[in-house]
């Protein structure tokens, strides 16, 4: 068959490689989340469902910023490849960056309770140990990968998702938990279990002993590889702290449903960067050289999934939950000029002006949210995905001076 089918016998031996099963794992467990958000939305409210909004996105953004560039090296290195000295620096550098996000996190919830919307002291407490083992899941899915584990990643990865939807619809509507402590219990227990059986499954594979260790050693090998996805893993999320502390509470929980669906969009360039990287050749694909065509599926694919997403929300959670048809076309041009910001980027770092990727990165996000703030006061909600556009706009002009 090799002989006769060589292009089928490929593809299928591609479908089938563990790194296949990844990257199916991925798309599936971003579909059920979404499922899963509109599910915990609809019994939240929109006040809630902003309180939520925060918290998880504070959480996100500070394990992104901490981690990006030690679990970057990680996969460099390789998890079989760390010597005693630089796996236990790791470990000291991991338990230091948990220190960090936990003081940091309880520091931007407090103001956001004192000032904001009171969080109930029992939803904090959830919210600590959720950040927790947040972070937890976090390091064992980057040390799979670095492990080349890709099939038990792509397991543990459909494994959480699914015991997320268990426990929030079949076991702790059992007890007497709010909607919000539900969501965060559900998200916490699934990253325990699926966190612990990952460290124990790594800690087979590396016998060293654990003990302390300078983690300035492996922070060292960190050096110039925090900034490209620290600056686009805040890109993605700082929009809705901007909203939740700038604007009224249930604007945030309406905008955060949206968003997450039109956010559908940046599958397709995050693709494309990711065949950059792997050096694959584009011009293969005889599509990308018609430029018209090209427009013609962006521009359907736009209204499809604004139409889509403003379908679901209307049917799911109710009229009052859509915001203004104008907003939703900013995001889409949002995602769509950072997807082109995250391909220019990647194709600059494997040309090799790292340089000017890293400070036009640690900009990017102060960029973004000064123009959002800007702009507030007089285009209301509008405001802030024109001002990230208008600051990945500009980016996109210094990449393009390359030096």
């Amino acid at each position: 068959p090799q002989r006769i089918f060589p292009k089928a016998t490929d593809n299928l031996r591609y479908m089938l490689s563990p790194r296949a099963w990844y990257l199916a794992s991925r798309g599936i467990s971003t579909f059920a989340s979404l499922g899963l958000a509109l599910i915990y939305s609809y019994d939240l409210g929109q006040v809630n469902r902003a309180v939520l909004a925060v918290i998880m996105t504070t959480n996100a953004l500070l394990w992104i910023v901490t981690t990006s560039g030690s679990t970057l090296t990680l996969r460099k290195i390789g998890w079989l490849n760390l010597g005693k000295h630089l796996y236990n620096s790791f470990l000291s550098l991991a338990i230091i960056q948990l220190l960090v996000v936990l003081a940091v996190f309880l520091i931007v919830t407090y103001f956001y309770s004192s000032y904001k919307n009171r969080i109930p002291g029992n939803l904090l407490l959830i919210a600590v140990f959720y950040a927790c083992l947040s972070g937890l899941h976090l390091i064992v899915m980057e040390a799979l990968i670095s492990y080349s584990k890709f099939r038990l990643a792509a397991f543990f990865d459909v494994s959480t998702i699914i015991i997320q939807f268990m426990l929030y619809l079949f076991v702790l509507p059992l007890g007497n938990y709010s909607a919000a402590s539900s969501v965060l219990l559900a998200y916490l227990f699934s990253y325990l279990l699926v966190g612990t059986g990952g460290a124990l499954y790594l800690s087979r594979a590396n016998h060293h002993k654990v003990k302390f260790v300078n983690p300035k050693l492996f922070f060292i090998e960190t050096r110039y590889r925090h900034s490209l996805g620290s600056s686009i893993g805040i890109m993605d999320r700082a929009d809705r702290l901007v909203i939740g502390f700038s604007l009224q509470t249930f604007v945030l929980g309406k905008y955060a449903v949206t968003s997450s669906l039109i956010a559908l969009l940046r599958f397709v360039p995050d693709t494309i960067a990711r065949f950059i990287i792997a050096k694959e050749d584009l011009q293969k694909w005889k599509f990308v050289k018609n430029r018209y065509l090209i427009l013609l599926l962006i521009f359907g694919l736009v209204i499809s999934i604004i139409s889509v997403s403003r379908f679901v929300v209307e049917r799911w959670l109710g009229p009052d939950w859509l915001i203004p048809m104008n907003v939703c076309l900013a995001i889409a041009i949002q995602e769509l000029i950072r997807g082109a910001y995250v391909i220019l980027a990647n194709k600059n770092v494997k040309l090799g002006f790292s340089k000017n990727v890293n400070s036009t990165s640690i900009a990017l996000p102060i960029l973004a949210v000064l123009l959002a703030q800007l702009f507030l006061g007089s285009l209301g909600l509008i405001a802030v995905p024109l001002g990230f556009c208008l600051a990945y706009g500009l980016s996109i002009m210094r990449l393009r001076v390359r030096r």
